[in-house]
Formats: structure tokens, C-alpha cells, sequence
């Protein structure tokens, strides 16, 4: 089955340039494995060689990359391909997938308590319990639990193997044992929200766990009793969030970070935290404090609702940054922190009392610890590719590559020192680590060598000899 291009510019929008409406598409697929039937999509002028190369019967683009994707051939401009892409992905299922039913499916369990809406889809094996509340339009997938009193709005999704209302993890300790806390609140779940397989939402231990509209959640999740979390935050897959953390509205958490408890980000300020990343922030009347416990994040900070205006202060291991209305990315690399500003400036001050504070304007970086700051250098734009779960990187020596690409995958993955010193540029894609291997193995004399799936060493090829 194919949709038509002039099908999808009339649903959604968008000029075709450069191609006929009546052109067949068979396929959504990346740039790099497209094929004569198959529409794809730029969503970044850095992968503008991959435009040129793609073999795609027609490319989404944004209008200042017309020109480059007409050289090639058939495009479609919109002014946010990206989501122009999702778009036509939700354009596919409607023509290809099949209609989700709504009902009970015979498997569920469902008490006679519990209120779901007639339009609402419940999967096999589901259970819904006493006064849980199922919104209009919502569809739980398979061996889903909703627990006790617990609310989901309208629209979302829940995958399978999602448990809501699960009790939240509390003990009082007493000589000794532990004395369990009945988890005597709910979950209440806003519209609009989809929640991966495996994920896990507490219940509140006196009030309740608040998920708001629009919010998305990546598969094994765990969010922790008395989380509020704002409209439209977004985490990825393996996060982390302990009870009583708030977090605000538009913030997104990247794969395998923790967010700590009983921390509060302020609507208007965007943190975005990488994989394998950890914070505490701290909001007192004099300032608003984040403290960056292990790993790397983007900062865009807001205005402070306070009539004090608080300054927004970054603490590290080496020491402090403190915005001054700026976007901006801090990564501890243990014995030093590297910062880089895209947009505003920041104030760098290194533990030594001694150091003078450096203010680092937009466009520049620079690595410090606690006793100097070292020179600064022109900021690379795509050290904040993870952000869009791309690592793009340039003249890197394969063992930083292969550290790197190390946070985003289970087990071991080691560069042999024969191979270590290679120049490497490019860009990899961090949801798909192996076939990151995959284009190593392709592009330079290494190869491959796997002793399980999770012990896995880049090693010379044929051509590279210790």
C-alpha cells in the first residue's frame, strides 16, 4: 500500500517542489537507507551530505535547504520538518495501521467500580481497579494495571506492561525494621499523555501523583510517590525521578538520568539532562541552585517569577556557573567541568578562592576545575546533538567515541588500544548504539568483536596490526 505525494501536501500541508503529486510512496525511511519509493526527511542542516547521497523519491525540508534538496530531486518544504515528518507518520497509520477498537477486551479485569469511558480501549489482560476513572479516547494496551482510584484523562496511550498506582517506596525505621507508610493517595493523569511499556507511576503517599496533559514518558520509567510533573515535559527511556520531585512544564530528561527528590524546576526554565545524568536543585528566598551530580545538561533559563530575582547558580564538583539569561551546557568530565554558552554569557568561579571568576559569552567554551579556567575557544554547535539523540562529532579519537556511545547501551563496550588513536568524524545515532558500531565498522579498518551482546570491543581489522 503507498499514499501519493500530492495526497500528503493536501492533508498536511507544505510545498511540493521539484517532483508529481501523483508519485508513489511506499516507505517512511532515514536518509541514509532510502530508497526510489521512499520519503524521508533533513532535520538538521549538519546532515546535509546525507541530503546529497539519499536515493528518497522526495525529502522534507526547511525552506533554506530548498535549494540543496531540489540539486537532488523531489522535496516537500515545510517550516519545521521534524514535525511535518511526525506528521506523516500519524498520516501512515491512519491509512495503513489498523483502527484500535474500543471496548473491554475479554482477558481484562475490570471492577464493577470503575468508570470506563465507552470509547476508551481496554487490552487484554488489563486490570482496572476499584474507582479507577479510564478517559475518553484512551487505550491501554496489554497487561496494563491501573490501581486503585486512580484517573487517566482523555487520549493517551499506555503501553503494555504499564502499572499505575503502584504503592510509592515508604518505611519508617524503627530498631532496626522497617515500618511500612500506607500510600494512601492516587495518580492522576492528565489528557493528551502516552506512557511506555514497563514504565511504573507511584501513588502518592497522602496527596497524589500528578502527571499533566501532554506529557510523554519513554518505556522503563520509574516516577516515585508525590511526583508532579508539568504539561508537556518529555523523559527517555530508563529515568529515573525520586518521590516528592516537581518538575515543570516543557522540560525534558534524557535516557538513564535521575532526578532527585523534593527539587522543583520553575516553569520558563528548560533543563534537559543527558543520559546517565544526575541533579539536585536547590530554591531558597536568595537563589535558585542546581547542583550536577555526575553526567552533562542543557540549560535555557527563565525569568524568576520572584520579585527578588534570584540568580540561577550551576554548582559542580569544581565549582560554580552563574547564568546571566542564557542557554548553555555543563558536562562534568570528573576531574573537570566543560561548559559551552549558546546564547547569553556565564560567570565561571572555580572552588580556589583565589581564582578569579571568568564570564564566558555566547559562542564560546571552555573546560575549568577548582583552581584555573582554561582559555577559551569558539563553542561546537554540535555538542548539543545528543539533545536530538544524534552524537555528532569531529576528528574524534575512536576511544572518546566509543566512550561515549558506552553511556547510551547496556554492558561493556571498550576501544582496543591498537585503534584508540583513530580520527573519526560524523554522526551517530544514540537510540541505535549497534548500528553506531555497524558505521564504524564500514568506514574505518576495525571491526567488530562480540564475546556476548553485552561485552563488545572495537578491535583492528585486517589492516591495523598491533
Amino acid at each position: 500500500m503507498s499514499l501519493l505525494l500530492g495526497n500528503i501536501v493536501d492533508a498536511l500541508g507544505g510545498s511540493l517542489e521539484g517532483g508529481l503529486r501523483d508519485t508513489a510512496v511506499l516507505r517512511i525511511a532515514p536518509l541514509e537507507t532510502a530508497g526510489p519509493g521512499d520519503i524521508s526527511f533533513l532535520s538538521h542542516p549538519r546532515y546535509q551530505q546525507q541530503l546529497a547521497a539519499s536515493r528518497a523519491a522526495c525529502v522534507i525540508v526547511a525552506p533554506a535547504m530548498r535549494e540543496p534538496a531540489l540539486a537532488r530531486g523531489a522535496c516537500i518544504v515545510a517550516d519545521n520538518p521534524y514535525v511535518y515528518f511526525a506528521r506523516v507518520t500519524q498520516l501512515w497509520r491512519q491509512h495503513h495501521g489498523a483502527a484500535v477498537q474500543p471496548g473491554v477486551h475479554p482477558s481484562a479485569v475490570v471492577d464493577a467500580s470503575a468508570v470506563v469511558h465507552p470509547s476508551a480501549s481496554v487490552g487484554p489482560l488489563c486490570v482496572v481497579e476499584r474507582g479507577a476513572h479510564i478517559g475518553a479516547g484512551t487505550v491501554l494496551k496489554s497487561r496494563v494495571t491501573v490501581g486503585e482510584d486512580c484517573r487517566i484523562g482523555a487520549r493517551c496511550i499506555v503501553h503494555a506492561g504499564v502499572v499505575i498506582g503502584a504503592d510509592g517506596f515508604g518505611f519508617a525505621p524503627q530498631g532496626g525494621e522497617w515500618v511500612k507508610i500506607e500510600q494512601l493517595g492516587a495518580v492522576r493523569i492528565g489528557d493528551d499523555v502516552e506512557i511506555g511499556a514497563n514504565t511504573c507511576i507511584d501513588r502518592g503517599a497522602l496527596q497524589d501523583t500528578v502527571i499533566e496533559d501532554g506529557v510523554k514518558l519513554d518505556n522503563l520509567i520509574q516516577i516515585g510517590h508525590n511526583v508532579h510533573i508539568g504539561k508537556h515535559s518529555a523523559m527517555a527511556g530508563c529515568v529515573g525521578v525520586a518521590g516528592s520531585a516537581t518538575i515543570g512544564a516543557h522540560c525534558t530528561v534524557g535516557g538513564g538520568a535521575i532526578v532527585l527528590g523534593h527539587l522543583e524546576l520553575a516553569d520558563g526554565t528548560r533543563l534537559v539532562l543527558n543520559t546517565a545524568s544526575a541533579v539536585d536543585i536547590l530554591y531558597t528566598s536568595e537563589q535558585r541552585m542546581l547542583w550536577l551530580r555526575a553526567g552533562e545538561i542543557l540549560l535555557t533559563t527563565g525569568r524568576d517569577p520572584a520579585p527578588a530575582h534570584r540568580p540561577f547558580i550551576v554548582r559542580t564538583s569544581q565549582g560554580t556557573i552563574r547564568a546571566l539569561g542564557t542557554r548553555f551546557m555543563v558536562r562534568d568530565e570528573r576531574d573537570s567541568i566543560r561548559v559551552a554558552v549558546f546564547d547569553g554569557a556565564v560567570e565561571i568561579q572555580p572552588q580556589d578562592p583565589g581564582v578569579a571568576a571568568v564570564v564566558l559569552p555566547a559562542g564560546q567554551q571552555t573546560v575549568f576545575n577548582a583552581h584555573q579556567v582554561q582559555p577559551l575557544a569558539a563553542a561546537d554547535a554540535a555538542s548539543t546533538s545528543w539533545e536530538q539523540g544524534m552524537l555528532a562529532v569531529r576528528n574524534w579519537r575512536l576511544a572518546d567515541l566509543v566512550d561515549e556511545l558506552a553511556r547510551y547501551r547496556p554492558g561493556v563496550l571498550r576501544c582496543d588500544p591498537a585503534v584508540a588513536g583513530l580520527r573519526v568524524s560524523g554522526a551517530f545515532p544514540l537510540s541505535d548504539t549497534d548500528g553506531s558500531l555497524r558505521l564504524l565498522e564500514k568506514t574505518l579498518p576495525v571491526r567488530i568483536s562480540r564475546v556476548t551482546p553485552f561485552w563488545v570491543t572495537v578491535a583492528p581489522g585486517a589492516s591495523v596490526t598491533n
